[in-house]
């Protein structure tokens, strides 16, 4: 095993209890579906953080593989996953007794899952790279920089508006974004 696959199985274990706790949520919500209004924004929410962390993990394969493996890769590499785990963690509410409407636990959540994910995307952004010996020429390019600012401008806009049918028409957008780019990539 080389030392960027004992890095990636540590960073991706984390990153694959986020996904974890996502559909565990998920599973919990749909056996009370009953007892619940689910509606529509706190499922496309799982929806988009699960892509997220999808192409969150191919997009850390692809560019981590030069990164000398130290400490401090690892250190970053928790920070980074346990933000994506404590996002992940206020997808769906623990009890459901006490959430009976989910937009309604939507709106009280979804900045902070929001915030999650955006400063993980801008720990790696920034901070892995540069502090881990990995070359910077391709972090100068205006579509790095366009996807950066982008990227995190959606979040910014999501986390900000309060009407919920601009909230689906968002989250619709991003989750067609990520599948776009699946389908093309």
């Amino acid at each position: 095993m080389s030392a960027f696959e004992f890095f990636f199985s540590f960073y991706g274990l984390i990153l694959g209890l986020s996904v974890a706790e996502i559909v565990t949520g998920l599973v919990r919500v749909f056996k009370q579906r009953q007892r619940v209004r689910v509606g529509w924004l706190t499922p496309m929410l799982a929806l988009f953080v699960l892509l997220d962390i999808a192409s969150f993990w191919v997009g850390a394969w692809i560019s981590m593989q030069d990164l000398n493996v130290s400490y401090r890769l690892i250190f970053l590499g928790l920070v980074i996953a346990g933000i994506y785990f404590a996002a992940a963690s206020l997808v769906t509410p623990d009890d459901l007794n006490e959430w009976p409407d989910f937009d309604d636990f939507y709106d009280r959540h979804k900045r902070f899952v929001l915030a999650g994910v955006a400063i993980a995307n801008l720990i790696a952004s920034h901070l892995v790279r540069p502090l881990s010996g990995g070359g910077m020429e391709n972090y100068a390019a205006p579509e790095v920089w366009f996807w950066i600012v982008s990227n995190n401008l959606f979040l910014l806009v999501l986390a900000l508006v309060r009407n919920r049918r601009i909230n689906v028409a968002l989250l619709a957008f991003g989750i067609g974004m990520y599948l776009l780019t699946a389908v093309l990539g």
